[in-house]
């Protein structure tokens, strides 16, 4: 653009993505024991599509990392089929 902005552009992506690593790392490594630390639980079993199951994990990661507790997903499998294969993905 040319606006002016750029460089005050690149230093904010810089450091909201350090932010946001930082804080993905601390709540994928958390300092207390695994079974001591609060977290989200999902269940994402609602029989709907790719997108809305997508849609749903989605969902959970945000109120995870909103409240900065891990996620962890439980699915019986997410099932994506098209006119010439079916392809199922396991969470847990």
């Amino acid at each position: 653009m040319v606006d002016g902005y750029q460089s005050w552009r690149e230093t904010e992506h810089k450091s909201l993505s350090k932010l946001m690593q930082a804080r993905l790392n601390s709540l994928q490594n958390p300092s207390k024991s695994c079974t001591d630390v609060k977290r989200v639980t999902c269940n994402i079993n609602k029989g709907c599509g790719y997108g809305c199951e997508i849609h749903h994990a989605m969902h959970c990661f945000h109120i995870a990392y909103a409240l900065g507790r891990p996620m962890f997903l439980f699915s019986g499998g997410i099932y994506f089929y098209s006119k010439f294969f079916k392809i199922q993905i396991f969470f847990f």
